[in-house]
């Protein structure tokens, strides 16, 4: 499951906020979250620092610190799922009433969890504003590698392997440039999102270009064959 921004924002916990009118503490105790109320969050969309919490292969192609402008949740008074994994927290934060308050705090803005039933669930609080989904590299960087490892395409801890192999632009329209780790000359090949094979091509460490015009849009996947690391990219036509 991957939650983003506001699905932590509906179907309070029955604990959040002192309110006990929760009506389904199933969903929000899946998310990991229910924001707090009265203040929800910081006012606007200021800009703050959130640094790392460990490794894992939603943050490997992150900068530490990130420096984004967004609306920064309050858990404080809300319910928080003391079993999260945080991989990114932002740094201590002003309210909208201009002070620094308890809630304030540095605070978790991004996890996962593993479930004892082999599932997996993935959340960011972070995506507020349209751009974050239009324009902002790093947000949907961000967001595509937390749905590859839900995939389970790539490791928590192997960042190593996920920088095996780089693909960009992501969406593209005609052309995608591919460079891999190390120093030999491999393959990398095209799939389809059933599995489908489309396209092999040679490519060593140096970029190399593969021409996906013949391609209609959709979702498709980039595969190493010496790590065997599967990148999606999108094809927007």
């Amino acid at each position: 499951m991957l939650g983003i921004h506001a699905a932590s924002d509906t179907y309070r916990h029955t604990t959040a906020n002192g309110a006990n009118t929760g009506t389904w503490d199933f969903y929000a105790e899946l998310i990991g979250a229910s924001v707090q109320e009265n203040p929800n969050h910081v006012s606007g969309t200021p800009l703050y620092a959130m640094h790392h919490i460990g490794t894992h292969a939603s943050t490997a192609h992150l900068p530490d610190p990130w420096l984004k402008n967004e609306e920064y949740y309050y858990w404080e008074s809300g319910y928080y799922r003391p079993d999260n994994i945080a991989v990114l927290e932002v740094e201590e934060t002003i309210g909208p009433n201009n002070l620094v308050n308890s809630y304030d705090a540095p605070r978790p803005m991004s996890w996962y969890r593993e479930l004892a039933q082999g599932g997996r669930v993935f959340y960011t609080a972070l995506g507020h504003a349209p751009s974050n989904f239009i324009s902002d590299t790093l947000f949907r960087t961000h967001v595509r590698d937390a749905l590859g490892w839900l995939l389970g395409t790539v490791s928590v801890a192997d960042e190593e392997m996920l920088l095996a192999l780089t693909v960009w632009p992501n969406p593209t329209s005609r052309t995608i440039n591919v460079s891999r780790a190390g120093s030999r000359t491999g393959t990398v090949q095209i799939l389809d999102s059933t599995g489908r094979q489309l396209v092999t091509h040679a490519c060593s460490c140096a970029p190399c270009s593969i021409d996906l015009s013949a391609l209609v849009s959709g979702i498709y996947w980039c595969i190493s064959d010496d790590k065997h690391i599967r990148v999606p990219f999108i094809i927007h036509q």
